[in-house]
């Protein structure tokens, strides 16, 4: 037997309720009066109120949408990192040595000083073809200007007379690095603390350039670096500290030799390549999620390196170097 919907609300015989996600909780009818003229009006709120639980539904996540982003949000501090463009600025503490070859005085002269320091870094993390492994990429473009004190000697044949003065130093490097992240080798169970996402051994090429200007003359130096190291990105709330979610601790160690370096003091007419000799660094910086958008970090790096001899070129050598520098500096980064 067929009911009439119709009748059985206009005699009050019948009540619904019909939920809404998408405001107040739910939506009762009860008992609709009488009047013929009211039908029109509980068709429309029906219909207003199926509407906006179809509103409700499509602007709330699908639950594995959200198990996605649980997924994701693991790795979001390391990836603003993994994935930025930074601008730092800072001081780096020069202090040059060239040895005395004859063993007369030691050293025989050196430079020491701080040093302006400018530097872009930018950084790149992902894959280039879906069948390849994830790769790390950086590139660095430094430029530092300033003076340095010399003490020294002016030398006529055997004799050797103390001196000191101001040198002028222009120094330009270019870093490129390509890294393999750990988790492309292992696999760890769902669930676990990812370590091997932080952590990424690479190598890398830089090219150098050094212009000293001495009172008398100026000289000249170029020269490659070939390393390989290892750099690690660690969230801190993944070292245990919850408090500190928006730090993120950088670590990076690196080892290897120049390659073609060459010196010139053209006044002097001398020009000569240089012994390769071994290099070094070390760095650690603790960086700052001011926003989802922009980073503040500050950084402390120390870096030795040395030239060889050159040969004997009109009467002149270069007798070799060693160098060390240490610079600290302030960073503002943006991650996409």
């Amino acid at each position: 037997m067929q009911m009439d919907l119709r009748k059985l609300l206009q005699e009050g015989k019948m009540s619904f309720s019909l939920p809404i996600t998408g405001g107040a909780s739910c939506a009762i009818f009860d008992r609709i009066p009488t009047k013929k003229s009211t039908w029109p009006s509980v068709l429309v709120v029906c219909l207003t109120a199926y509407a906006s639980q179809l509103w409700a539904m499509d602007e709330s996540p699908s639950g594995g949408a959200v198990e996605l982003a649980d997924e994701n949000e693991a790795i979001a501090p390391a990836a603003h990192l993994w994935r930025s463009l930074a601008l730092s600025y800072g001081s780096t503490r020069h202090h040059y040595r060239e040895p005395d070859p004859l063993g007369r005085v030691d050293p025989l002269d050196s430079e020491t000083g701080s040093i302006p320091t400018t530097q872009a870094t930018l950084r790149w993390r992902g894959k280039l073809a879906q069948a390849l492994p994830e790769i790390a990429v950086q590139a660095q473009a430094s430029y530092a200007q300033g003076q340095t004190d010399y003490n020294g000697y002016l030398q006529s044949g055997m004799t050797l007379t103390p001196y000191s003065a101001r040198t002028g130093n222009t120094l330009r490097a270019y870093n490129l690095r390509v890294g393999l992240p750990l988790n492309a080798f292992t696999r760890q169970p769902q669930g676990q603390n990812n370590w091997a996402q932080h952590i990424a051994p690479y190598a890398e090429q830089s090219w150098h350039h050094w212009q000293r200007n001495l009172t008398q003359y100026g000289e000249t130096f170029t020269w490659q670096t070939t390393s390989l190291g290892v750099m690690a990105l660690w969230p801190l709330v993944d070292l245990g500290l919850p408090q500190f979610s928006r730090f993120t601790l950088e670590a990076d160690l690196s080892t290897g030799r120049t390659r073609n370096p060459h010196m010139a003091a053209p006044a002097l007419g001398f020009a000569a390549d240089l012994g390769s000799a071994s290099t070094s660094s070390a760095a650690l910086a603790l960086h700052y999620e001011a926003t989802s958008t922009w980073l503040l970090g500050l950084r402390y790096e120390a870096q030795r390196m040395s030239f060889g001899a050159s040969p004997i070129v009109a009467g002149l050598q270069y007798p070799g170097s060693s160098s060390n520098e240490q610079s600290l500096a302030v960073s503002l980064g943006h991650n996409f």
